[in-house]
């Protein structure tokens, strides 16, 4: 990270001095750069907190149960963290199986990757050896990709662990062997795992409040503060990035087509971008159940934008999809299934596949769905 951030800012930063001359010379697209260097700053400061997180944690060794991983089993084991322990501190826990892929070729080359599945679950340490042991479990289902070699196209297992801490955070990925073994844990039981806990007691996007006949299901604006973050940001610079070449067009002393082309795609691209990130940040869910059926309305800033109602004669089934996914994070969703074939969304920006399956099936109770 350090040297990445070096190298970013070692090419930015000499730009910065021409800004002046650029100015009286009526050149105020130069100012677009500005962006640039702030995205240095910003893996500047990176570096600086990966540094001050090494200082403090310094190695956390991955202890497997069972090992390896186990689709159609287990993913567990503990790590041992050099922190004094408490029991308020909570550890965020993802398991992810990521397709890596490169696309393109030749100097075009790049490499991306696609979470293809994912859960999530909220740990509390425990009293260890050098101060907090962070034990989990997960439960794998069948049909996912196992471990394969490093290639042009590969899946892989990931664990992630976050905690949230006075001073430095705790951030810590594995890259973890699992295959198709179907081994359970021997060591780590049900109380290391989140599957087995109350909808109640699970980490939500969602208000539920339930009345004596009626169940209501809120998903307030800014569920997703990251995603809706991260898309105004690109955005932001695709945006600056089309009014510097559109300016260049304009008023520049060569304009060319290709300038005018790609200034409007930017543009463009951009302000889908951000207006994906605002709507993101403030747009809200209402779900209502009661013994006549379900009814969903959309709203933004309280302001209501649409709304469905469906009996519960016309229900047939509630299925889970796998909705955007924001970085290395999957977000999934919960749809009701006419008997029509119609989809209504009824939940939204899961975290992790068994809390998304344990709402549902909460929903299905009360729904009375077989």
């Amino acid at each position: 990270m350090w040297g990445f951030a070096i190298f970013w800012n070692v090419l930015t930063l000499p730009v910065v001095s021409k800004i002046p001359e650029e100015l009286q010379k009526g050149e105020y697209g130069i100012l677009v750069i500005l962006l640039f260097n702030l995205v240095g700053l910003g893996l500047l400061l990176l570096a600086i907190m990966k540094t001050l997180e090494w200082r403090r944690f310094g190695v956390t060794a991955l202890t497997m149960d069972p090992h390896p991983g186990a689709i159609g089993g287990h993913v567990g084991g503990y790590v041992d963290i050099k922190l004094p322990y408490q029991s308020a501190h909570k550890f965020k826990v993802t398991l992810s199986n990521i397709y890596s892929y490169v696309s393109s070729s030749g100097k075009n080359r790049s490499r991306h990757e696609k979470v293809k599945w994912q859960d999530m679950a909220m740990v509390n340490g425990e009293p260890g050896m050098q101060g907090t042991r962070l034990s989990f479990r997960f439960d794998v289902p069948d049909g996912l990709r196992a471990s394969q070699e490093h290639s042009g196209s590969y899946y892989k297992w990931t664990l992630d662990i976050n905690a949230g801490l006075p001073g430095v955070d705790l951030n810590r990925q594995f890259e973890i062997p699992v295959f198709q073994t179907g081994e359970k844990s021997r060591y780590i039981d049900d109380s290391h795992t989140s599957a087995d806990r109350d909808v109640v007691d699970l980490d939500l996007p969602v208000q539920i409040k339930q009345h004596h006949d009626k169940t209501e299901l809120y998903y307030p604006p800014g569920r997703t503060k990251g995603m809706a973050v991260g898309l105004s940001f690109i955005g932001s610079i695709f945006l600056g990035v089309g009014i510097f070449l559109g300016y260049k067009f304009w008023f520049g002393s060569d304009p060319g087509i290709m300038l005018f082309i790609m200034g409007s795609l930017f543009f463009l691209i951009g302000f889908l971008l951000v207006v994906g990130g605002i709507y993101t940040l403030v747009n809200a869910l209402e779900v209502s159940i009661d013994v006549s059926g379900v009814k969903t309305v959309r709203r933004i800033l309280g302001i209501p934008l649409f709304q469905r109602n469906v009996g519960r004669h016309q229900l047939r089934d509630i299925q889970i999809k796998r909705g955007a996914q924001g970085g290395n994070t999957v977000y999934y969703s919960i749809f009701l299934v006419t008997m029509d074939g119609r989809y209504i969304k009824i939940g939204e920006s899961f975290v992790g596949a068994s809390t998304a399956e344990k709402v549902a099936a909460q929903i299905k109770q009360w729904l009375d769905l077989k």
